[in-house]
């Protein structure tokens, strides 16, 4: 998942509620605990070339290219990557422990992107990513559609560990990390960087199982959830796995609702924003697995929903796809 830009099937589930927004083990596992190591807020980044955002048409997207053209035939590709849903699974090549010298080097490129995001800069972030990166979270290779759409958030990284070098030229490390998208929120993911003229840039981010306190299955249909359990102890941090056994895109939101509320007075915009608790959200494509992870939530019933539209532009939510916890 992005740190600083957000698929549209979530940003539009975020926006029924407010306005918002996809290597560190030397021959081994290391380590790297953020509170001892903070990033600074200094972002060290490469400058971008001059340039502006792409021209926007007025559904909100770049201007379509003709139908049979090259350009046309590259904005689908452009699309197809972009979705936050694989076509499939692939085999992962585990790659081999790093050593030393990259150990230290890609855990101070993880810093340091972490604390370009904090520092809200987004042409140092653009800067730090790859143009493979940018057309699978933003559909296009200007990375001043990426400046455009870049939301600041502080980000708190917890563990930085397992270095990894691949067979592709790429290094890998696995993040945990949190602060970004609510205070709830915990990320656990992978990231793969490439170097570009001597920088590290972020290549991909792939999502893993967080090592939560207490860890649950979340089944993903058309069109109802089905969780291992409903019932979680307050005070620890939670982890879903999201199997989607349904033949669409699904995705869970985790929101707890003023007392009484429903999920349609929400959407409806019946509640005003500032009374509803968005905690995080997590997604699927049909056959496919992908995970979230909270924190420190209180006690209470919290909903679960899915805002992903069906073919026909209804709300799975419409259809039934509501669900609730409770944490006691």
């Amino acid at each position: 998942m992005a740190l600083w830009t957000l698929p549209d099937t979530v940003r539009a589930a975020i926006v029924a509620f407010t306005v918002v927004t996809g290597a560190a083990g030397v021959v081994g596992i290391t380590s790297v605990d953020a509170q001892d190591s903070t990033p600074a807020v200094e972002c060290v980044a490469p400058d971008l070339p001059p340039g502006t955002p792409s021209a926007m048409s007025e559904e909100g997207g770049p201007p379509p290219a003709a139908e049979g053209t090259p350009e046309a035939e590259h904005d689908m590709a452009a699309m197809e990557e972009a979705s936050p849903y694989p076509a499939e699974q692939v085999e992962v090549d585990e790659g081999t422990p790093a050593e030393a010298d990259a150990t230290t080097t890609v855990t101070a490129a993880v810093e340091n992107f972490a604390g370009c995001v904090t520092a809200g800069d987004a042409e140092g972030v653009a800067a730090l990513v790859t143009t493979n990166y940018l057309v699978a979270q933003t559909g296009s290779e200007n990375p001043y559609d990426l400046v455009a759409n870049f939301q600041f958030a502080p980000v708190t990284i917890e563990a930085i560990s397992d270095v990894r070098t691949h067979e592709d030229g790429r290094v890998s490390v696995d993040v945990l990390y949190g602060g970004f998208f609510t205070p709830s929120a915990l990320l656990h993911e992978r990231w793969y960087f490439v170097d570009e003229a001597g920088t590290l840039k972020l290549d991909e981010a792939a999502s893993l199982l967080y090592p939560a306190d207490v860890v649950a299955q979340a089944e993903l249909r058309d069109y109802e959830f089905a969780l291992s359990q409903t019932t979680f102890p307050a005070s620890q941090s939670i982890a879903f796995e999201l199997t989607n056994a349904g033949t669409e895109p699904h995705e869970m939101v985790i929101a707890q609702l003023p007392e009484g509320a429903t999920i349609e007075q929400a959407f409806n915009g019946e509640i005003p924003f500032e009374e509803i608790n968005f905690v995080g959200v997590g997604f699927a494509d049909p056959g496919q697995t992908g995970y979230m992870a909270v924190t420190g939530l209180e006690p209470g019933a919290y909903t679960i929903v899915c805002f992903i539209p069906s073919a026909d532009g209804t709300p799975h939510f419409v259809k039934g796809m509501v669900g609730e916890f409770v944490v006691e």
